[in-house]
């Protein structure tokens, strides 16, 4: 299971640069809390399902975590066991998401 920055160009030297205030990561088109509330299977048939719950808990097939989203970073913690890496999360349309981790192949997770 798997689960940009803006630079400024082109300032004028007569107008020095004012340091810019920490911003939030900012959620990807339509990805936030709310999008990934539900059931998500990379299976298809939705046999074996990931369930994201409000509050930050998630249901796996291995038994109850938590999990996280901040910009397009998913982290889910399965529980016991479970490794706690980040995935970079796409909304490709309502129904379907894709998750990257460093050195896998992404996933395609519909909703169930």
């Amino acid at each position: 299971m798997l689960l940009a920055m803006t630079v400024p160009l082109g300032r004028s030297a007569a107008a020095p640069a004012a340091a810019a205030p920490a911003a939030a990561v900012p959620a990807a088109a339509g990805l936030g809390q709310d999008f990934m509330l539900g059931k998500w299977s990379a299976m298809g048939d939705c046999d074996q399902t990931i369930e994201f719950l409000k509050g930050g808990k998630v249901m796996t097939p291995m038994g109850e975590g938590q999990w996280s989203l901040t910009g397009d970073q998913l982290v889910i913690n399965g529980g016991p066991g479970s490794e706690s890496v980040p995935n970079t999360v796409v909304k490709v349309d309502d129904k379907t998401i894709r998750l990257t981790r460093a050195g896998h192949q992404p996933e395609i997770q519909k909703r169930c």
